[in-house]
């Protein structure tokens, strides 16, 4: 026994050693573990900071991608369109697209391009799509729709404008899309002048057009049938239409549809409110008070104001006699009876108007009760409409 109490002790020692070294394993694991998720977690709010800070006005049109179908450019304006484009701070990728003179717009996100060095391929693309239609292929639809049945559409492979956007919307299922028929201008002054000089719209029946296997070179279309086109499209495809009298108009039109569309999420962000009650608005909307007090006023008038029946120009009549809450609590407590006070602020005058139109009248008794009871009332259940 006394020889093997040495064996004994070295192998509790040496189980005490591999026991320490484990935990000492584990603990480094654990060490290591705990470095990674915070390693993760500040990778996850740098890229979150990125990604609102992409979508800044300042910032946004940085990160965005306008895809221009090189047969919007080959077109008379095409020259117009680039320059606008190139004048912005967003980048203009041309490049064909599945359909033809169509523009598109993707969004690179910079949150998640740092975590995965993604490209432009991964790059999110923005539902909206702008197809640019010729004057005169969009009359052809517009004129096919209103005289020509549909069996002589489908004999002759005539287009019309719904088939147009259904081709347009299999080839982008999901897409928000905007035809834009350019050059409208030109094509009614054309129209006039043909008028003007006795040109009139050629006569020929319709079979005898038709037997042609095209549409004819001289189709009439007025202003009021474009506009039936642009409501039945609304009604039956929630598609836009926009008529433009120039290139220099759509070039504009374009700028200003990438603006819009780069904006729109940090716009959105804004309209989201904790308190789904809260509405911010010119009209309801919250009042910053600031350091210095500016804003007090304003807001002493929007808690007024958010009684029944209380107009602007009655609430700014009790703020400029009592300037703010705790001086209209002084003058009730100064007040002899609940009578007095719920009558203080009856005859005070409201103006309305300005020199030989302005009008006055008092707040009245009503109103009064209604105020006195506003800022002097502890019961929560209380009606100020009935309460007394």
């Amino acid at each position: 026994r006394q020889q093997q109490h040495p064996q004994e002790k070295n192998k509790q020692e040496e189980e005490a050693r591999g026991g320490k070294k484990a935990q000492r394993e584990e603990q480094s694991t654990r060490r290591v573990e705990a470095q990674q998720e915070k390693e993760r977690e500040r990778a996850g709010r740098q890229a979150t900071a990125a990604l609102i800070k992409a979508q800044r006005p300042e910032e946004c049109m940085k990160h965005m991608a306008v895809c221009v179908d090189p047969g919007v450019l080959e077109a008379e304006g095409g020259g117009l369109v680039l320059s606008a484009l190139q004048a912005l701070e967003s980048r203009c990728v041309i490049a064909g697209r599945r359909v033809q003179r169509s523009i598109g717009w993707r969004r690179s996100l910079p949150g998640l391009a740092a975590a995965e060095a993604s490209s432009l391929e991964s790059d999110e693309e923005e539902k909206p799509v702008v197809v640019v239609v010729p004057v005169l292929d969009f009359i052809a639809m517009v004129d096919a729709h209103k005289q020509y049945s549909f069996y002589y559409i489908l004999l002759y492979g005539l287009k019309i404008i719904g088939g147009f956007v259904s081709t347009v919307m299999a080839a982008h299922p999901h897409c928000a899309l905007t035809l834009a028929v350019v050059d409208v201008a030109k094509y009614f002054k054309k129209c006039n002048s043909q008028k003007t000089k006795g040109q009139k719209p050629s006569k020929e029946s319709g079979e005898r057009r038709l037997n042609k296997r095209a549409m004819p070179a001289k189709v009439h279309v007025s202003r009021v049938d474009m506009e039936e086109a642009l409501v039945d499209l609304q009604l039956h495809t929630s598609t836009a239409l926009r008529f433009l009298d120039s290139w220099k108009e759509f070039a504009d039109f374009v700028a200003m549809f990438t603006k819009a569309i780069a904006v729109a999420p940090y716009k959105r962000e804004r309209e989201v409110t904790g308190l789904a009650f809260c509405v911010e608005s010119e009209g309801a909307g919250g009042v910053r008070v600031e350091r210095d007090g500016r804003g007090y006023l304003q807001l002493w008038q929007r808690q007024l104001q958010q009684l029944n029946r209380v107009s602007a120009e009655m609430a700014s009549a009790i703020v400029r006699a009592f300037p703010s809450p705790r001086l209209l609590l002084q003058a009730y407590a100064r007040c002899g009876s609940d009578r007095e006070r719920a009558a203080l602020l009856a005859d005070l005058l409201v103006r309305r108007g300005e020199g030989v139109v302005a009008t006055s009248r008092r707040v009245g008794p009503e109103l009064s009760r209604r105020v006195f009871l506003l800022v002097t009332s502890h019961d929560p259940q209380l009606l100020l409409e009935h309460g007394s």
